[in-house]
């Protein structure tokens, strides 16, 4: 499981809103400073905060472990990354058999942006978006 420390930020009814550092299995990569994983995984996240359901009682300041399934980050991975780029080969594969290289390259880079696309419109669903949500596991 993939646990990570936040504190609350601030409180808006029944949400509080998680100010993570970088995470903690992110501690050995080279693109830590920048990358945005966990914008990409959770449509929730404005400015670098999570919005969470408060299901814990907490309070500005408190400290909490969050935790997301390894099956949760593995689907967002497989969505964010691996679909635009099969939707790459795809696409330029069929433009070459239809009309060769040109048009092998032009529909490789339509195919990965309508599929990024539809990415983003999937993940935007209320319903969707709360299944990439990192579960608060208790304060810390």
């Amino acid at each position: 499981m993939q646990r990570e420390l936040a504190e609350v930020s601030y409180i808006d009814g029944e949400y509080v809103f998680l100010k993570t550092s970088n995470a903690s299995a992110c501690g050995e990569c080279s693109s830590k400073g920048s990358c945005g994983s966990v914008k990409l995984f959770n449509p929730v996240v404005k400015n670098d905060e999570i919005k969470v359901k408060n299901s814990l009682d907490l309070k500005e300041g408190d400290s909490v472990v969050l935790e997301l399934a390894p099956s949760k980050l593995l689907q967002g991975t497989f969505l964010v990354y691996l679909l635009p780029l099969i939707s790459l080969m795809v696409f330029s594969l069929l433009g070459k058999i239809v009309a060769g290289e040109g048009v092998s390259i032009i529909a490789g880079l339509v195919g990965m942006v309508v599929s990024l696309f539809f990415v983003s419109k999937y993940l935007a669903k209320k319903t969707v978006s709360q299944k990439f949500t990192p579960t608060m596991l208790e304060k810390d």
